[in-house]
């Protein structure tokens, strides 16, 4: 049996998330959590993929059975098959690090993952500018059909990235620093599909009040256009107060949850330069900005306030 192996990176939206689905900046980053994936050939035209989190799911004559969540990943694969005239079936096996519905791109993470390793297994050298193009109708299937593509792109390119979007087409720019961002990660272990907050919740919300969802994302535009110079100058504090006024616009659209609420006062207490949600909201994780000196008193403090904790670096 001819296999093929690979991994792709989860994210942290530092800032942006939702407002980036409606074309505003966001400015996302790669964490060290991996979803990997293995890619078999077989010799009949079948797709099984087995996922140690969710399960299995198969097709065979384009009928599809088992887990519904891993569906997206089976018109994938159909999909690869189809562009590449493919006369063969695949089996895919995929672990992951990442935690399921908890924001941090578990999903994109995936996505790549699988792409890379049919690149691989097919010797089609794909680039990694060519997985959105491949792979965003699959994330926006995924999410409830609303997706902006910037954790593909983070997924596919690593490192930390600038979001922006010309003439209502998606760019991105990496942002390279020397130095790695150093954060605690505060899972409430709430999971709650991001179709839920991405497809349905704000978009119920701007039908409600319009004006003033565009101005909360607006205001996170400005955000994001500040952070340059904290970057450049590897300002933690004002970095740590972006991210808190980011949070503060992601509570008052009714994103955060009491667990994240508590833990982000309980980081911003113990230290943290800032700290704020992460992704679809509602539950799922929080992040707290850090160094190596506080990481661990602030870690201590997102325990106490019931989260699992793991310290991670930001743009690897």
């Amino acid at each position: 049996m001819i296999k093929a192996e690979s991994k792709s990176p989860g994210n942290i939206f530092l800032f942006g998330e939702h407002a980036v689905v409606y074309h505003k900046p966001a400015i996302i980053g790669s964490v060290g959590l991996y979803t990997k994936c293995v890619i078999s050939k077989l010799k009949n035209e079948e797709i099984i993929i087995y996922s140690k989190e969710l399960g299995k799911a198969f097709c065979k004559n384009n009928i599809k059975k088992g887990k519904k969540d891993l569906f997206p990943l089976i018109n994938l694969c159909n999909f690869l098959i189809r562009k590449y005239k493919l006369k063969c079936g695949l089996e895919i096996k995929i672990e992951s690090q990442i935690p399921v519905a908890s924001g941090l791109s578990s999903s994109s993470a995936v996505l790549c993952s699988i792409l890379r390793s049919f690149s691989k297994l097919f010797n089609l050298k794909l680039k990694n500018g060519n997985y959105y193009k491949y792979l965003i109708n699959f994330q926006k299937e995924i999410h409830g059909g609303k997706a902006s593509g910037a954790e593909i792109i983070s997924s596919s390119f690593g490192g930390l990235n600038y979001i922006y979007f010309y003439k209502n087409r998606l760019r991105h720019r990496q942002i390279n620093l020397n130095y790695k961002l150093i954060a605690v990660i505060g899972d409430t272990k709430i999971k709650t599909k991001t179709s839920k907050t991405v497809a349905s919740y704000i978009p119920k919300l701007i039908k409600k009040d319009k004006l003033f969802v565009n101005k909360s994302f607006n205001k996170i535009k400005t955000i994001c256009e500040q952070r340059l110079l904290a970057f450049k100058k590897n300002d933690l504090v004002v970095l740590g107060q972006l991210l808190n006024k980011n949070q503060e616009i992601l509570k008052s659209l009714g994103l955060s949850h009491p667990k994240i609420d508590l833990a982000i006062k309980k980081a911003l207490d113990a230290g943290a330069f800032g700290a704020k949600l992460s992704g679809k909201g509602q539950g799922g994780i929080m992040f707290a900005l850090t160094n190596a000196k506080r990481k661990f008193l602030v870690a201590n403090a997102i325990k106490k306030a019931g989260l699992e904790t793991k310290i991670i670096k930001i743009g690897i």
